[in-house]
Parts: structure tokens; sequence; C-alpha cells
């Protein structure tokens, strides 16, 4: 009977972790808006290996479940490695993302994501840079503006014109 109990809690787990590794990674993309300080907003993204499929789900590379997290703000760049002490998390609560946490770089150049209330602070002591702000995240990556269709048709019509007047100049000049 033990025999039988320990192949199915063998077999199940064979199961479950052969979901985890069919299902695709997700990536989140970051946007850190200042709201108080001095620095431009800041961007990045972290990856997980599977959507949450429990109520609370935390990731964290302590866990083996985040894979990656990078961040980029007043010029410095911050990621799982050079977090302190694997600190970097993400809290899904009801398949959704309720916060993540980062904790890294150096003495002079630091960001600090909070887990819970989506909330950032950075400070570069160096260049004189700080801020605090708040995120949004989404799993859409960022779009690049498209020009609209105003910009194009101005941009054409001032080409036509330096040819028009390039072509004017040629023939004046060789009269």
């Amino acid at each position: 009977m033990r025999r039988i109990v320990l192949l199915a809690i063998l077999a199940f787990h064979a199961a479950l972790a052969a979901s985890y590794a069919l299902a695709d990674p997700i990536t989140y993309y970051v946007t850190l808006h200042e709201t108080l300080g001095n620095t431009e907003e800041g961007t990045g993204s972290f990856t997980i290996p599977y959507a949450p499929t429990d109520y609370k789900v935390i990731y964290s590379p302590l866990l083996g479940n985040l894979t990656s997290m990078n961040f980029m703000i007043g010029g410095d760049s911050f990621s799982l490695g050079n977090s302190s002490y694997g600190s970097a998390s993400a809290l899904f609560i009801n398949q959704a993302l309720v916060g993540f946490g980062y904790s890294g770089g150096t003495l002079d150049h630091s960001v600090n994501l909070t887990l819970g209330p989506i909330y950032y602070e950075f400070q570069d002591l160096p260049k004189g840079l700080n801020s605090q702000g708040y995120m949004t995240a989404s799993t859409d990556p960022p779009s690049t503006p498209a020009p609209e269709p105003a910009s194009i048709f101005f941009l054409l019509t001032g080409m036509a014109i330096m040819v028009v007047l390039l072509r004017r100049g040629t023939v004046t000049s060789s009269l």
C-alpha cells in the first residue's frame, strides 16, 4: 500500500512538472513613472516560466521560478545579477499581478521596488539623481510610435519642394 501511495505521489509530481515544462514563459513589461524627483521614467521587464494557477503565487529566484528581471532608470541598469541576496519577487493573487519587489545595485546606485502597492524608489548619488513614483506592468511589449499620416505628407511635400528647387538651381546655373 505504501508503495502505491508513493508511486501515485511521484506520478502526480511528474505530471505537474511536465505541464510546467510545456508552458510558455510570460514576460511583463514595466514602466516606472516618476511623481517626485529629477529622473525621467524608467523601463524594465521580468519573466516568469508559467502563468499562475493558484490563488496566491510568489515568483522568486530563490524559489527558482523567476527567470529574469531587468530595469533601466537614470542611465543605470539593474538585474537579477545585482539584486541584494536574490531579493526579487513577483506576487500574483487570483492570477493577477498585484506587486513585485526588487532591491539591488550598489551603495551609490540603488533601486527599490516594493512588493505590494506598485511603488518604486531610485537613487544615484554620484549623478545626484533620485525619484519616486508608481509602476505599471503589461504583458504587451512596448510599441514604437508610428508617424501620423500628416507627418509623412509634410515630409514628402518638403522633399518634393527641395527637388524642384535643386532642379531650378541647376538649370539657372547652366545658363
